[in-house]
């Protein structure tokens, strides 16, 4: 009874997990495109995000994790250049300091 009970338990507990993550992820990048590309573009990204919701929901556990370890992974490559872009701001504010 026990057993049944604590992992339906953490069973609600990941899909709750899972839910805001979605939400959470989705603001922020949205937020990020309408501040990269101006207002125009939320429509677009919402259909993208809706459509990559779906293709996570109705394909294999093994591929999605592939794909978000992917995805993340290649936001190193523009967070690297944006670090080396604003070198010279970061160490001009540091030295007025």
């Amino acid at each position: 009874m026990g057993a049944s009970i604590s992992s339906k338990f953490v069973a609600v507990c990941l899909l709750f997990f899972a839910f805001s993550t979605i939400l959470s992820w989705n603001l922020f990048g949205k937020i990020n495109a309408v501040y990269l590309f101006g207002k125009k573009i939320a429509p677009l990204y919402a259909i993208i995000a809706l459509g990559f919701i779906f293709l996570g929901s109705v394909v294999s556990n093994d591929l999605v994790w592939e794909l978000t370890d992917m995805f993340n992974n290649l936001m190193a490559i523009p967070n690297a250049i944006a670090l080396v872009a604003l070198t010279s701001v970061v160490v001009a504010r540091a030295r007025k300091r």
